[in-house]
């Protein structure tokens, strides 16, 4: 409303000089007058640019003001699961000096395991390879996945050396929560979809019992009842 006012003081100042230029040119005025209505002219321009300043320093000072609003709202960085509340509702936060942990949210769509594996074991594992685990009350069933690295600092725990490996698993029950014990098995070779033979049905050669693909023979009946033996390659054996 003051820079409307000052703008039509401004016009007005405008035709009062451009008035008494016109009568000073027909020699109808006094040259106070025309001083008068130039310095009248003058002075409103100053007060426009002075409103006009005032103004933008209001507006950067609610730019300011609106910004430091947005630090009172607290948004979550992420969607998930609120593990615990820190902050009661009423409590005043400080960020000066650090940042106030308010609540922690966790996403367990995805669970990460954190497994320790002995020195002993841990030579034998490579990234890529079959895992599954299994947790405490929860019966026969059985997470799957691969194991995804190994932190190279180990853990020492009474003298015993652990390395972790870490590999993650979908949660799509919400069955797993953190903190939860888990009996992880890595699968370090796997045969499917082949003939299994008790071991006590082959018969091996003296040479081959210890060989990589080992030799060997199994008794089978054939459609006519009579036996016949079988050379077979073993594979896995447990």
């Amino acid at each position: 409303a003051q820079l409307e006012s000052a703008r039509s003081n401004l016009n007005l100042a405008e035709i009062n000089v451009t008035r008494q230029t016109n009568l000073m040119g027909a020699s109808a005025t006094s040259q106070l007058e025309y001083d008068m209505a130039v310095n009248n002219f003058n002075n409103a321009q100053a007060s426009l640019t002075q409103l006009e300043r005032e103004i933008d320093r209001s507006r950067a000072s609610l730019a300011i003001e609106e910004r430091e609003l947005e630090f009172t709202q607290v948004i979550a960085p992420i969607d998930g699961t609120v593990m615990s509340v820190t902050m009661a509702e009423g409590r005043t936060l400080n960020a000066s000096q650090q940042s106030p942990t308010i609540l922690t949210i966790a996403d367990l769509s995805t669970v990460r395991i954190q497994a320790e594996i002995s020195e002993a074991d841990v030579g034998r594992l490579r990234e890529g390879m079959e895992v599954y685990f299994t947790t405490l009350g929860s019966g026969n069933r059985r997470w799957v996945s691969t194991l995804d690295r190994i932190l190279p600092q180990p853990i020492v725990e009474n003298n015993v050396v652990f390395y972790t490996g870490l590999f993650d698993v979908i949660n799509e029950d919400n069955r797993l929560l953190p903190e939860m014990t888990a009996q992880v098995y890595f699968v370090t070779s796997s045969a499917r979809d082949v003939l299994v033979v008790p071991m006590g049905a082959l018969s091996f050669n003296s040479n081959d019992a210890r060989s990589r693909e080992r030799q060997a023979t199994v008794d089978m009946v054939d459609v006519n009842g009579d036996i016949q033996s079988v050379n077979v390659s073993v594979g896995l054996t447990s």
